[in-house]
């Protein structure tokens, strides 16, 4: 049972969203504290990663989700420059960003902290 739970699709995705959510808070927070260097480019989780990732959500494939292995940055392409250096990272923007992946990342955390739970519970036969 702890096994198919733990290589059920529903987790598997939920593993991998948080992986994704706290590897783009920080790349996030690099854009951050690049916003006033000269020609800075931002940045983000590859699209090819985020395709992948979507994909082998929406097939339900557990061993597509657990074979995705690392996630690469990229340069956001198609962004107008924010300042006359080049760079355009735009702060209000990027805080944006931040606070929609906390709340991406906060509630992948409580769906899985809730199936571990659940999973607690029925081996203890305990509620706390």
């Amino acid at each position: 049972m702890i096994e198919s739970l733990l290589n059920g699709v529903n987790y598997q995705a939920s593993k991998a969203i948080l992986d994704v959510t706290a590897q783009r808070h920080r790349i996030m927070a690099g854009n951050l504290a690049n916003v006033h260097t000269p020609g800075y480019q931002r940045i983000d989780v590859a699209e090819s990663f985020k395709s992948e990732l979507q994909s082998a959500i929406k097939n339900q494939d557990a061993a597509g989700l657990r074979q995705l292995g690392t996630f690469e940055s990229e340069i956001v392409p198609g962004l107008a420059a924010e300042s006359p250096d080049g760079n355009n990272v735009n702060l209000e923007r990027e805080l944006m960003y931040i606070n929609q992946n906390a709340m991406e990342y906060e509630a992948n955390t409580q769906f899985v902290s809730g199936s571990i739970a659940r999973l607690k519970m029925a081996i203890t036969g305990r509620t706390s």
